[in-house]
């Protein structure tokens, strides 16, 4: 790392990569060999049965970007080699998430005989049983966490792959399903980088090289899928986090609006007039998923009691596609875990996101009124028996009070103003893709000599001006930073980022203000 300039040095000390990844972000590569783990070749052999016996196939994924991606990928390509090929995306809020029995008996109705899940399966235990007792075959493809047996015939797992491939996601696998079929698309490439960024999958290994190629193609080539999609390019993953993938999602969380089947046949059409038409939809329902975000979460603002440990805010005019931003958004603004929950007369469905350092999955495990329930560390998701509402608020007060958990400290990369040049911010660019486990962190200006500011967008948003002439920009301030004049700022936490606007320079994006 000698020869790397100052700035980057102190990027890569405060991000302290191991020396695998070190190796791999100076010694970029491209795509890893094809796996030849054993699951893999019983994936071969199962698909060269169904061609030879002239199967019918269906395809069922999940509503969110993963599970579309990996749905036409699979679809695509076993299509491409000759099967007939169906899929089937369950609605998020009548049907919940992953295969249900009442699709494996549609499936067996229709003709099917063999069901291939992705981005699900692994816990759909009653489905997978449902279809033995039909006689029907499940390959099942997901990347969550194992239980101790799935029943199924072929099951094609990260964690029965080679070590490279461990942090693929639902859609990482499916892509490497078909390149072990010998199907290889520059799009399927795009489909599992757009997914990975969008599932927040750890970047190494196979993952890394997915992400780095398939935006590298999409900013050569473009993506007539994609493009309607994206403000500006070149791209990079987070442009690709904050611009693509939450109009995918938008289609999957609305679904009382709109089918997120209908996402697939898009993703396949290459009628230009018939995806600009499609595409414009998308972001009206995006714009709708945006409006009703603000909804939520202003509303949510006001039912929670910010001094209890645990944030808890719920009501029946939330949907339920949108309690899990609101949330998320709510455990950013106070540094605390939050649950936001819509109240159904069958049950109050919640939604709970959290801070590093504490555990979902550990915190609710004394709770005896879930119907269902299940997540990881930082997110969760349940449905509380309606009859314990009061009982689950108690136990959130309760045990919020005593529960111990120790936040993360984030590592912030303190810099002056001269270093936010072009330069030093396209340097950057060398080592991403960024994201989890190779994250880039925040960077903090202390006393930045600030000369002048002025609000945009009806004082929305702020601008700040440097006297070395750099401009920091603030989008959606709080009331408290519009009353408060720059003269007490002491510091400002945010990123660096190169705008293109009528000339490129380099400018700081501001997360936090911190006053004197």
């Amino acid at each position: 790392m000698t020869n790397l300039s100052k700035f980057i040095q102190k990027v890569l000390s405060a991000i302290s990569p191991d020396e695998d990844l070190i190796d791999e972000i100076l010694h970029p590569r491209d795509l890893y060999p094809v796996s030849q783990s054993e699951c893999i070749q019983s994936f071969k052999q199962r698909i060269q049965q169904a061609l030879d016996q002239k199967e019918k196939v269906l395809i069922a994924g999940d509503y969110d970007c993963d599970g579309i991606m990996s749905t036409t990928i699979l679809h695509e390509g076993l299509s491409q080699l000759g099967l007939e090929c169906g899929y089937y995306i369950p609605d998020r809020i009548q049907e919940g998430y992953g295969l249900s029995e009442k699709t494996v008996q549609m499936a067996y109705d229709k003709g099917y005989s063999l069901i291939i899940t992705c981005d699900n399966g692994v816990k759909a235990k009653d489905a997978l049983q449902k279809a033995k007792e039909l006689k029907m075959s499940v390959i099942v493809t997901d990347h969550h966490i194992l239980p101790e047996t799935v029943e199924c015939e072929v099951l094609v797992h990260p964690d029965l792959l080679e070590p490279c491939f461990s942090s693929l996601c639902g859609a990482g696998v499916a892509f490497e399903c078909m390149r072990a079929l010998n199907v290889i698309s520059d799009e399927f490439v795009e489909y599992a980088a757009i997914a990975s960024i969008a599932d927040c999958m750890r970047v190494g290994g196979q993952t890394r090289s997915i992400i780095q190629k398939g935006l590298a193609l999409m900013n050569e080539k473009g993506n007539i899928h994609f493009d309607p999609f994206i403000t500006r390019h070149p791209i990079n993953e987070r442009d690709a986090a904050f611009q693509i993938a939450p109009k995918i999602n938008a289609v999957g969380r609305l679904s009382n609006i709109a089918n997120v089947n209908t996402f697939v046949r898009y993703m396949e059409c290459q009628s230009a007039p018939q995806v600009a038409a499609y595409a414009q939809s998308v972001n009206q329902i995006n714009n709708k998923r945006k409006e009703l975000s603000n909804f939520v979460y202003g509303k949510a603002q006001v039912l929670i009691n910010p001094m209890h440990s645990v944030l808890f805010a719920a009501d029946e005019q939330f949907p339920e596609g949108i309690i899990g931003l609101a949330a998320g958004n709510l455990c950013s603004q106070y540094g605390k875990p939050a649950i936001v929950g819509t109240i159904n007369p069958d049950g109050i469905k919640c939604s709970m996101r959290a801070p590093k350092g504490f555990n979902c999955v550990e915190f609710l495990a004394d709770f005896d009124g879930f119907l269902q329930h299940g997540g990881h560390e930082q997110a969760a998701g349940m449905t509380v028996d309606p009859t314990r509402y009061e009982d689950f608020k108690s136990y959130l007060i309760e045990k919020g009070h005593h529960y111990k958990w120790q936040a993360q400290e984030e590592t912030l990369v303190e810099i002056e103003p001269d270093e936010i040049n072009v330069d030093n911010v396209r340097s950057l660019d060398a080592f991403r893709p960024f994201g989890q486990g190779f994250e880039l962190p925040r960077f903090i200006l202390r006393d930045p000599l600030v000369i002048r500011s002025f609000d945009l967008s009806q004082g929305v948003h702020r601008k700040f001006v440097f006297a070395n002439g750099v401009e920091a920009i603030h989008f959606n301030q709080s009331q408290q930073d519009a009353h408060t004049p720059f003269e007490q700022i002491e510091a400002l936490i945010g990123t660096v980022n190169l705008s293109s606007y009528r000339r490129e320079k380099a400018e700081f994006l501001i997360d936090e203000i911190i006053y004197k």
